[in-house]
């Protein structure tokens, strides 16, 4: 009796814990370094111990942060605020924990530690719950929740909530969860209180990486699929403008927590934390960041091919949501891909789109949807969904494979070429002569050329193919 009550999401939810409860400790990257807040983690997590245990949020105590110096001589960190606001409740919880078990309250002992990777898990299961929230709404539940498996066990998302979790990837994929399904709930049921929702994640998205801002974009273009649609979508804004108002007020005040940071801090507005890296908005390099064997997004999450050929069923079977969504994806891998760095550092396969795998599950899920509901009989379709489950499987493996020999030095984090990747990935076991080898075929990214403009479409291809 309880067995036929739990819903697709159950059984995702349930399978998805105890793997991670089981087997997270053979993909982890950070356990031999004692401490997951590692480069780029550690500085997104630095607020949090700088104001509760240090009582300087100036940071003017002794640290190896990468800081900015600001206007009057005052150091800020580099990046922005979000992930250490998603991270406060965990952290204190950690604090607590650290007092009660006589743990050094230092912010980075071992209470610390579990708390933090606890968050990250916490904010990528709320956004695949929400996801699939809105993914039923317009496809089958089974097509949804192997949507959900797909994203999470097929791609270097994985990586990014277990193996290396405090990154911002899953703080943001948790809040692009929530803010799809309050604009969809809004836009389907005009529900105000979904207007206010959509409001505050969408503040989180851009107080965690301001360029995800784009997102906003998805509710712009609801309805723009038939004229019908978008007066109807546009006039319930225009009844409800004070509401409307408040929300985009609501957004517009948590934007303001960070420059309101800088301003305490430092008198200045706006600090610049990122010097002199910039986007090359002439020179986007939209191919080489879908398919370069550098860190490609095909290369190294093959399973996201089926989620480019979904814009097809998407567009054939649900155009209010296809071109929301196609244009979306464009003007968001076209800005992604004008970074000067458009690798994104050293990094597991294509990780500065992980948090957009939110809106890639649509087009994703419409294909499976499609391929489910193909056949009428129930039998034809268990048959047809088991095969679809199987296929994920496998890429859910060669993903898994990925990710050992990326934590194994074996994938490098910045200097693969063609040939170094083919010579990598059919191989199982390693000796110290093939990893020599491997080696010997990787090429260096140029960082100044790079910064410069120069030489950026070095997509890892043999100079022959170049």
């Amino acid at each position: 009796m309880l067995l036929s009550r739990l819903t697709p999401w159950h059984w995702f939810l349930v399978f998805t814990l105890f793997f991670i409860q089981f087997e997270s400790q053979h993909f982890n990257d950070w356990r031999h370094h004692q401490t997951p807040f590692l480069n780029d983690a550690d500085q997104y997590y630095s607020y949090l111990p700088a104001t509760f245990i240090h009582h300087a949020p100036d940071f003017k105590y002794p640290n190896s942060y990468w800081l900015v110096k600001g206007s009057n001589g005052n150091k800020v960190p580099k990046y922005t605020i979000g992930v250490a606001l998603l991270q406060a409740p965990f952290f204190m919880i950690g604090h607590v924990g650290a007092w009660i078990f006589h743990y050094p309250m230092t912010g980075y002992s071992q209470p610390y530690n579990r708390a933090a990777c606890g968050a990250a898990i916490f904010y990528a299961l709320l956004g695949l719950y929400f996801l699939y929230k809105t993914l039923i709404r317009f496809f089958h539940p089974r097509a949804s929740a192997l949507s959900l498996f797909i994203l999470l066990f097929a791609t270097n998302l994985f990586y990014y909530v277990v193996s290396f979790p405090l990154m911002s990837h899953a703080f943001s994929f948790g809040m692009f969860g929530v803010f799809l399904y309050a604009t969809v709930k809004c836009w389907k049921d005009k529900s105000v209180p979904a207007l206010f929702l959509a409001a505050v994640s969408a503040g989180l998205i851009a107080l965690i990486r301001p360029p995800d801002v784009i997102v906003l974009l998805l509710p712009l273009l609801m309805g723009v699929h038939q004229r019908s649609a978008l007066r109807d979508w546009w006039g319930f804004l225009m009844l409800r403008k004070i509401y409307a108002g408040l929300a985009a007020l609501t957004f517009l005040l948590i934007c303001f927590i960070q420059p309101l940071y800088w301003y305490l801090v430092t008198g200045s507005w706006f600090v610049n934390g990122y010097g002199d890296e910039r986007f090359f908005f002439g020179d986007p390099q939209m191919i080489n960041f879908i398919f370069s064997y550098r860190k490609g997004l095909i290369p190294y999450a093959p399973v996201m091919i089926f989620s480019l050929l979904g814009f097809l069923f998407l567009f054939l079977r649900f155009r209010e949501l296809f071109w929301p969504v196609i244009i979306y994806t464009l003007v968001n891998i076209y800005v992604l891909s004008c970074w000067w760095d458009w690798t994104y550092g050293g990094s597991f396969g294509n990780r500065a789109i992980l948090q957009s795998f939110v809106v890639l599950a649509i087009p994703l899920t419409a294909l499976i949807h499609a391929g489910y509901n193909f056949f009428k009989t129930k039998q034809a379709r268990r048959r047809v969904f088991t095969a679809m489950l199987g296929i994920a499987c496998l890429f859910s493996a060669f993903n898994f494979s990925l990710i050992h020999k990326y934590i194994g030095g074996f994938i490098h984090w910045d200097d693969m070429t063609k040939e170094s990747y083919w010579y990598v990935i059919p191989k199982w076991k390693w000796t110290a002569e093939d990893k020599a080898h491997a080696e010997k075929m990787e090429r260096p990214v140029n960082i100044e050329k790079f910064k410069a403009g120069i030489g950026r479409d070095d997509s890892g291809k043999s100079e022959v193919e170049q």
